[in-house]
């Protein structure tokens, strides 16, 4: 594969949604020329495996900033980018099944609250009521954010995909690196 430029500035591993976003905003940055490669296709990897899922409850403050920072990228997404991502904010529960586990989303939750997310925590009762028919005797409780949500991985990755390529982006799909090129024998080059 010849590549349009003999140098980047910038070169990200991974075309699925964290690198193609990466590359955007660094783009929009003025960090150009930038580089991203990927080998397989769009959507090969983790971004088209996954069920869409977009929550910000997480363990470490920096993720739940940057999760808090996703929830509103997607919800500018169609005007941004121009395509639509079925963005739906229906909210994520994590379920406890006993009382350590639910010790640990507690946790989760206080400092999910203490960044300015309305998390809940829920008793088994609470979770039934949310989802009716649900084992009440398998969950001692759970935790509930309802800005959390679900979108199609599809048309996110292709949006930016679009965006990054408008700003300039060269994206080298299939690419192998000359490292990558070895026998399959398995024996030393």
């Amino acid at each position: 594969m010849t590549l349009p430029r003999r140098e980047y500035r910038v070169v990200v591993v991974g075309a699925g949604i964290l690198g193609l976003f990466s590359a955007y905003h660094l783009a929009r940055a003025g960090a150009g020329p930038i580089l991203v490669v990927d080998r397989g296709f769009l959507s090969s990897g983790a971004s088209g495996r996954n069920g869409g899922g977009v929550r910000q409850q997480w363990e470490t403050r920096a993720t739940v900033r940057l999760a808090r920072e996703a929830v509103a990228a997607y919800r500018r997404f169609g005007r941004e980018f121009g395509y639509n991502p079925w963005f739906r904010q229906s909210g994520y529960l994590f379920l406890a099944e006993n009382g350590p586990e639910l010790d640990r989303l507690r946790r989760v939750h206080d400092l999910v609250r203490s960044e300015g997310l309305a998390s809940e925590v829920l008793d088994a009762g609470a979770v039934a009521r949310l989802v009716p028919g649900i084992a009440s005797d398998a969950v001692v409780g759970g935790t509930y954010l309802r800005s959390d949500g679900v979108l199609y991985p599809f048309p996110a990755v292709w949006g930016v995909y679009e965006g990054v390529r408008r700003l300039g982006v060269d994206v080298a799909l299939g690419w192998r690196s000359r490292a990558s090129k070895r026998p399959a024998t398995g024996s030393p080059v």
